[in-house]
């Protein structure tokens, strides 16, 4: 089990190297190479289909484990980088996993594609790290479930304002413009990457999961995130 534990950590921080910047193995996208539509979504699916389901909770290596190396501080390799605010707290300061004291400024485990919005609870879709970052527990509460799309600070009836502790995003506090969350621009690219990733990779064929899928009109019980024109822009 520990030599198990050690290849997976060592496996885990290549990875984390490459949240930044990777190269795939040779001929890796072959099978993909001239496709478009609904062909070059089947050909993706199965390349990434098969990988290691890493649990969320559990007594030995889990998601707790895997965010503390993927997105560890470079600056201060003992701390993990903070989705949304750009902050930086120690590993050990997680809200939840045994920590005894939990504050506000505890970092939790943020699905950028919300649970309540088709990923599951007990599916591969729940731990998938594509889509999980560590979150500063205050911010993960201003965030809850909202749509990724661009909040309007001008808005007559929500105008958007600034959230607690996340300088540089954007949300309408009291939903008046349909649950939005803007993301701090740095950070835009890799999340629409992630919803993508997570559209094509979970199509309702594993246990446990539904066929997610992204559109305009969001829509929980059939697992449509939104805003599709936004990620894409």
């Amino acid at each position: 089990m520990v030599f198990a534990r050690i290849i997976f950590i060592l496996l885990i921080a290549l990875q984390a190297w490459g949240r930044a910047q990777y190269t795939p193995p040779q001929g890796y996208y072959a099978a993909a190479e001239g496709l478009s539509g609904p062909a070059l979504k089947v050909a993706l699916h199965s390349i990434i289909r098969n990988h290691t389901v890493i649990p969320y909770t559990a007594t030995w290596t889990d998601a707790w484990d895997a965010l503390k190396v993927l997105d560890q501080d470079p600056a201060n390799p003992v701390n993990v980088r903070l989705i949304y605010s750009n902050g930086s707290v120690p590993a050990w300061d997680t809200a939840g996993n045994g920590n005894t004291s939990i504050t506000e400024n505890s970092w939790a485990r943020e699905h950028l594609w919300p649970q309540s919005l088709g990923v599951g609870g007990t599916g591969a879709d729940t731990s998938d790290l594509f889509n999980l970052r560590p979150i500063r527990s205050s911010v993960n509460s201003s965030r809850s479930n909202r749509l990724y799309d661009q909040a309007d600070p001008f808005h007559p009836v929500d105008p958007a304002r600034t959230p607690p502790n996340c300088l540089e995003c954007l949300y309408d506090y009291n939903n008046g413009q349909g649950g939005i969350w803007t993301p701090r621009p740095e950070e835009k690219g890799d999340i629409a990457r992630a919803m993508f990733y997570m559209a094509v990779r979970y199509d309702g064929r594993d246990a446990e999961t539904l066929d997610l899928r992204l559109a305009d009109e969001p829509d929980a019980s059939t697992g449509t995130f939104a805003y599709l024109s936004t990620l894409l822009q």
